[in-house]
């Protein structure tokens, strides 16, 4: 399945989205947020959520400084 990671196409062999945030070593915790195809994704719903083919998903990471 093809879809579009922070702006990269990836190929991808399951449709778990917290298998994907896994395998990009992307850790699974607040500060976080992500989108797919504009929309955001409650943290809760993260272990749960399936992508589909063609899903564009952005990772955002807060940081914090001045």
């Amino acid at each position: 399945m093809n879809i579009i990671l922070n702006g990269n196409q990836l190929e991808i062999t399951n449709n778990s989205l917290i298998n994907l945030l896994k395998s990009n070593s992307i850790a699974i915790k607040q500060g976080i947020a992500v989108a797919v195809n504009n929309r955001i994704v409650r943290f809760s719903d993260i272990p749960e959520f399936s992508l589909k083919e063609n899903d564009n998903i952005l990772i955002i990471s807060a940081t914090s400084g001045g």
